[in-house]
């Protein structure tokens, strides 16, 4: 009876695939890493933003690891930040609530507050939730929006969302 001979060693055949494996994913990982690094550097608020928009670090604020964009501030319940243009009960939803968007939008990721169309506009029990849908060149981009809850005096108690920024 004949036995089959392979040319090389088990071992060193095993060896070979191991090491291969291992330069292969060296080799995908080294560019993933390097995006990662540079894509998520926070965004830094000016010293107007941190007491306008994130009440001087009284905010809960949340980011999007891949951009560094907040996607979330809020506050406590039954708190507000005062809005930073002094907007009053008698100021209408949407004014407020891009008033907001103008001085505080760069935090999430805004370039230009014009790229936010509004489609919906709720209000029950005297808060308000805007909803902005983000669009570049007039069209909508899928997953860009921005949800701004207000209260009865237009003071934000939370803003949401993830935009796609701009590249």
């Amino acid at each position: 009876m004949r036995r089959f001979a392979l040319p090389i060693s088990l071992t060193r055949l095993m060896a070979g695939v191991l090491f291969a494996t291992l330069i292969g994913l060296a080799v995908a990982w080294l560019p993933l890493s390097a995006q990662q690094s540079s894509a998520a550097r926070d965004v830094v608020p000016t010293p107007v933003q941190f007491q306008a928009c994130l009440g001087s670090g009284a905010a809960k604020t949340a980011r999007n690891r891949a951009t560094g964009a907040l996607s979330f501030v809020g506050t406590e319940a039954g708190a507000a930040l005062p809005h930073p243009l002094r907007h009053d009960g008698r100021t209408p939803m949407e004014t407020a609530a891009r008033g907001y968007l103008d001085v505080c939008g760069s935090l999430f990721g805004l370039s230009d507050p014009a790229e936010l169309e509004l489609t919906r506009a709720t209000t029950r029990d005297g808060r308000s939730v805007m909803r902005f849908q983000q669009h570049y060149r007039g069209i909508p981009v899928l997953g860009g929006e921005l949800l701004d809850h207000l209260d009865r005096n237009r003071n934000v108690v939370a803003t949401s969302g993830h935009l796609l920024p701009r590249t």
